[in-house]
């Protein structure tokens, strides 16, 4: 663990449930839950200060009624080594493909109260990883979100360990792979002018409603991915121009 720790800025880990046993049986790995809790302690003891540990917690309809019971007993589980929760949604994409993870529009102010209150009563940081549609928060927790929408495609990308690229972690197309990108120049080359990053950050993808809404610039748009067809750049999502279909997330108010 020390050899590796040096090469790690943050560790993240994903708890699915409020106690071991929920939360191996949604891995269906039995002792899951105390194998990566070790794992991050272990951690804890070689990291330095500007090393963080985050637990990342997905928003779905088994977690929604057990949020607080969850991200109380991660905190006290790892005593004081946690620095923040991240916070994050499932796209429908590969193994998870569907609707089953997606979450209805009347919990979203459910979840984000006690992310609000936890953060007021016991201090904690959060992180969300995905992007929710301002249109559906309550103004009085929208402090908490990042503004600016999604930075998947604008700020960082997704390369997995065979060396593809893709704008987004759940993602559906590969843009190239870094063996191909070998000097900065490359990677420059690609990130200003490859077609699927152009169009998302032109934000192609956005129906006509969200495109005039007047939260769009901190909104963004919302999660690109939280629609029931999934990624919209996806090849069967595309149109006979290239073009990606339209539409919103799920969250967003008809």
């Amino acid at each position: 663990m020390e050899e590796v720790a040096k090469y790690v800025d943050e560790m993240d880990v994903t708890v699915h449930g409020a106690t071991p046993e929920i939360h191996d049986a949604f891995n269906g790995v039995k002792g899951s839950y105390e194998h990566v809790m070790n794992n991050i302690k272990e951690y804890a003891k070689v990291k330095s200060e500007e090393q963080a540990i985050c637990a990342v917690i997905n928003v779905m309809p088994h977690t929604i009624n057990n949020m607080e019971r969850i991200m109380l007993n991660t905190a006290l589980e790892l005593d004081g080594q946690l620095d923040s929760f991240v916070i994050q949604r499932i796209a429908p994409s590969g193994r998870a493909s569907g609707n089953q993870f997606f979450i209805q529009p009347l919990d979203v102010n459910k979840v984000m109260e006690v992310f609000k209150r936890l953060k007021d009563e016991n201090g904690f940081n959060y992180e969300f990883c995905d992007v929710f549609p301002y249109c559906s928060i309550k103004p009085e927790y929208r402090d908490m979100l990042p503004k600016g929408g999604c930075n998947w495609g604008t700020e960082v990308c997704a390369v997995f360990s065979d060396g593809s690229v893709k704008r987004c972690a759940m993602g559906s197309s590969e843009l190239t792979n870094m063996a191909d990108l070998d000097t900065p120049e490359k990677f420059q080359e690609f990130w200003n002018n490859n077609p699927e990053l152009q169009a998302y950050r032109k934000k192609y993808h956005l129906d006509e409603k969200c495109q005039r809404c007047e939260m769009l610039d901190d909104c963004g748009g919302a999660c690109t991915m939280s629609r029931f067809y999934g990624d919209p750049y996806a090849k069967k999502n595309l149109d006979k121009n290239g073009r990606p279909r339209t539409g919103h997330d799920v969250l967003a108010m008809e």
